[in-house]
């Protein structure tokens, strides 16, 4: 019976939908419970921003069909969605969610002889205002059983991002944020942790190096928080984009990244242009860190962003310097900075081209930068173990030195000392004791003629 009745369904929705839009409706079937949209979205680009929601929706039929899963949105542009949902399920409550995060995702459903606006989401909607309140883009929808709901939605951001729609259940939506804060929150605890570790390893040994290699981890963690979003979803609410702390902590990022790698490296010593070059990348970080007391936007998001590529590319170049110097410990570095863009690549492209979207892809250059610091953690502690090893060395060589040297001064003090004494008690000419000492052994000479009468 329910397989006739999807049949006829799908029937019905096929003869109906050359009438309503091109795009074939998504049937929510009995069992479903996540799954990733294609088929059956199209989509408008509005390049001009003048398009209202029933201007689009008479539209409909001009809109092109999603390919692929993704479609990429224009920079600074306004995107059109449009699709038909049919749920066949034992489930009413459902959560639609893009996969990347955009300055707005608002969702509009046909009201009284127009289309109104629902719910909205994403970066330019602070955190206290939303419905559902998640990192990415996400509203809710009540779907009848067996009854088609149109669906608008309008998109648009700042930079270029993609359009990736996926329709939940409330039970699986529910288990969805919970694995995706589990996995947020391992990447973040071992951040909190090695930053402990390294402030403990400071507090004892007193090396400034693990002061710097401690700050630049915390410049790192809160750079992270602000990227997703945390942030302004925990500490800061009321606010949206979230752009000030990002660009204040991406800031402090570059500025102790490069000042780590300049002492752990030495290059005022090995690499002294590089130094002057990355010192002048600290002062620019700096400078664009300051203006974000003034004014933070997507501007100065980008200059940061492009700020920290060439201190990573300055980092790069120093590090393949001194493998090829023969330090096997830069080595270790440069596969640490390497993973971290690694990362930080497949997080970017997953923006810009259609990649299968999973938790390492969406959370990549959170988990490459912890890999990143993992590595330089480990490259830091044998570079102190090296050096306390090459000291241990010296100060046991002194050590034995000084003896020797102790023991071979000790002895030629030993025999002036005996040739000054036999200098003192003889005669140089013939060699006998002198008149002084026969003077001083006098006694000792009339005891032995007495003992001898």
């Amino acid at each position: 019976v329910v397989f006739v009745r999807h049949i006829l369904t799908l029937l019905f929705l096929t003869v109906t939908a050359n009438v309503v839009v091109s795009a074939d409706p998504i049937v929510l079937f009995r069992g479903t419970r996540q799954m990733d949209l294609s088929a059956g979205v199209t989509y408008l680009i509005d390049a001009d921003h003048t398009l209202g929601p029933q201007d689009a929706y008479s539209r409909r039929e001009t809109f092109r069909p999603l390919r692929g899963e993704s479609v990429q949105i224009p920079r600074n542009g306004v995107m059109w969605v449009y699709l038909e949902l049919v749920n066949e399920s034992d489930t009413e409550r459902w959560f639609l969610e893009n996969q990347l995060n955009v300055e707005e995702m608002a969702l509009y459903l046909p009201g009284e002889g127009d289309w109104r606006v629902r719910q909205h989401g994403g970066n330019r909607v602070p955190f206290a205002d939303r419905e559902i309140q998640t990192r990415r883009p996400t509203v809710a929808l009540d779907l009848p059983e067996g009854t088609p709901v149109p669906v608008l939605l309008r998109v648009s951001d700042y930079q270029s991002s993609n359009v990736r729609l996926r329709v939940f259940s409330d039970r699986r939506f529910a288990r969805y944020v919970q694995e995706d804060t589990f996995l947020l929150g391992l990447a973040f605890g071992s951040f909190a942790a090695l930053i402990l570790y390294n402030l403990l390893v400071f507090a004892t040994a007193r090396e400034r190096i693990y002061l710097v290699y401690a700050l630049y981890m915390v410049a790192f963690f809160f750079n992270q928080l602000a990227q997703e979003r945390l942030f302004s979803q925990y500490i800061e609410p009321n606010q949206p984009y979230g752009f000030f702390w990002f660009v204040i902590f991406s800031a402090a990022t570059a500025v102790f990244g490069v000042e780590f790698f300049r002492r752990f490296v030495d290059t005022p010593r090995t690499t002294p242009l590089l130094d002057r070059i990355a010192r002048g990348v600290q002062l620019v970080s700096i400078a664009i860190g300051a203006s974000a007391f003034v004014s933070a936007g997507p501007t100065s998001a980008d200059l940061i962003n492009i700020v920290a590529l060439v201190a990573m590319a300055v980092i790069l170049v120093v590090l393949v310097v001194r493998i090829i110097a023969g330090d096997r410990l830069a080595l270790v570095c440069l596969a640490g900075s390497i993973i971290y863009l690694l990362g930080t690549t497949a997080e970017i492209m997953s923006a810009l081209v259609q990649i299968q979207v999973t938790p390492f892809v969406v959370y990549g250059q959170l988990y490459g930068a912890l890999a990143q610091v993992l590595f330089l953690g480990f490259a830091l502690g044998r570079r102190t173990a090296e050096t306390r090893d090459s000291l241990l060395a010296m100060q046991t060589s002194y050590r034995t030195d000084l003896e020797r040297e102790i023991t071979a001064r000790t002895h030629d003090l030993e025999k002036m000392a005996r040739q000054l004494h036999v200098q003192a008690v003889t005669d140089p000419l013939t060699g006998l004791h002198n008149r002084a000492e026969l003077a001083k052994r006098e006694p000792e000479f009339d005891t032995y003629l007495a003992r001898r009468v």
